[in-house]
């Protein structure tokens, strides 16, 4: 869909992933038994319907929720995203966001608890394409005791002298 998106409205398919995404959390969905749902921020949608709030808004509170952590119950999630969609629609996005800030120190004000599901949840690998010289960049993001074992591995076979490709004979030992 992102290609078809891009194409159609001569759009970066940046910019097409990015409606694409908006429209799963504020478009209304459909159940598997054919019943309609709500959005999944049916207080946003509706504000965005309204034209009270706009697309830096939105931005906004889907970032909150992003990272807002998954031990948080489903009450206060809708609380939340009522009170930021009455936010939205009177401030700035700037005011919108110290507003989320604040919303999210009190929601979780000793900050998330470590938890094993919760890093599994966030841990990623992406590359990006492929450049004219053949290297392609890459972002990540490592359980602790992924980075632990790359800080070893790295410490070892990354000290000066170790498997440097320019010498004759690399020392890997």
């Amino acid at each position: 869909w992102v290609d078809v998106l891009s194409t159609r409205l001569r759009i970066s398919k940046g910019e097409a992933r990015q409606r694409l995404d908006e429209a799963e959390d504020l478009a209304p969905r459909t159940a598997l038994t054919g019943e309609p749902l709500p959005p999944k921020l049916p207080h946003t949608a509706a504000a965005q319907a309204r034209g009270d709030v706009g697309a830096e808004h939105v931005r906004l509170i889907r970032k909150f929720f992003a990272k807002l952590p998954a031990h948080i119950d489903y009450q206060s999630r809708e609380l939340a995203e009522a009170d930021l969609a009455r936010i939205a629609a009177g401030f700035t996005p700037e005011e919108l966001r110290e507003a989320a800030d604040r919303l999210s120190a009190l929601l979780d004000p000793d900050g998330a608890e470590p938890d094993d599901a919760e890093r599994a949840r966030k841990r990623s690998f992406k590359m990006g394409p492929q450049q004219a010289d053949g290297m392609s960049p890459a972002t990540l993001l490592l359980t602790p005791e992924a980075r632990a074992t790359l800080d070893a591995m790295l410490a070892k076979w990354g000290a000066p002298g170790m498997c440097n490709p320019a010498d004759e004979t690399p020392c890997v030992d």
